[in-house]
């Protein structure tokens, strides 16, 4: 995660079915901090807990950006909302749906590259819209 000035700095760990974002305490190395958590939304009829398979970060000067795929295919933008170094909501929304990729990697010119076994694709970065509802955990 980029730090200062550029971003909050952390850490963003993907587990099964959601996205946490932990924050590294200053001064202690390796020590971890305030933590939030935003669950992976999934396919309706669907009650798989999800695995992120795949991962690329976009940076500019004052954006940036992350495109995680699913197992699936399915492609979420996740966006961290802060101000400075204090992060105060992860946001996740569908991206797209492509053939499972082993990366992928945001270009300057706005294209998406996803490296996959069964075909290359790049293609430009144009969100497109699919019902996903939040996951029913007890």
């Amino acid at each position: 995660m980029p730090g200062l000035p550029d971003g909050p700095g952390g850490v963003l760990v993907c587990c099964e079915g959601k996205v946490v974002y932990k924050t590294l305490v200053k001064g202690t190395p390796f020590t971890l901090g305030f933590s939030l958590e935003c669950e992976l939304p999934v396919r309706i009829g669907s009650e798989a807990n999800l695995l992120i398979n795949a991962y690329g970060a976009h940076k500019q000067k004052d954006l940036f950006f992350f495109l995680l795929q699913t197992e699936l295919g399915d492609i979420f933008k996740l966006s961290l909302h802060f101000t400075k170094d204090e992060v105060h909501s992860i946001q996740i929304t569908y991206f797209d749906t492509m053939p499972v990729a082993s990366s992928l990697c945001v270009l300057k010119s706005g294209y998406l590259f996803a490296a996959s076994e069964q075909v290359t694709l790049i293609t430009q970065v144009k969100p497109r819209f699919l019902l996903f509802h939040r996951s029913r955990r007890g």
